[in-house]
């Protein structure tokens, strides 16, 4: 589970990169953007167009945001991965983890085509 938690974040990350690029726009330091709309897509509450500033206002300040949102984004994964029992039994898992990798993808993937379209020169 870990590794496919990893795998799903690195994934997403990259993804959250591209975007940005296909609207012109560069990541943020440190990818605060990324982690934000990640925690953003799990239901954390982060104002992602706050975290970009703060994150490019200061490049010390970028990679603090950065391990704060890792960490708070960690600690939100682990809350939803008690409480997916489902992922324990072998084939009903592999499918359970499958859809819901699945829709995590799609949801983190429109909330930055949203919020990278507002940023696009």
């Amino acid at each position: 589970v870990a590794a496919d938690i990893a795998a799903l974040v690195a994934v997403n990350l990259r993804m959250v990169q591209q975007i940005a690029m296909s609207y012109g726009v560069e990541p943020a330091v440190e990818r605060v953007d990324g982690w934000a709309l990640l925690l953003s897509a799990l239901g954390g509450s982060v104002d992602v167009g706050a975290t970009r500033a703060l994150g490019s206002s200061d490049p010390a300040r970028a990679k603090e945001l950065a391990v704060r949102l890792l960490e708070e984004t960690a600690l939100t994964f682990a809350k939803r991965l008690r409480k997916q029992t489902g992922r324990a039994v072998p084939i009903v898992g592999a499918v359970f983890g499958g859809l819901s990798n699945y829709a995590f993808t799609a949801e983190v993937g429109s909330r930055a085509r949203a919020f990278y379209r507002e940023l696009a020169p």
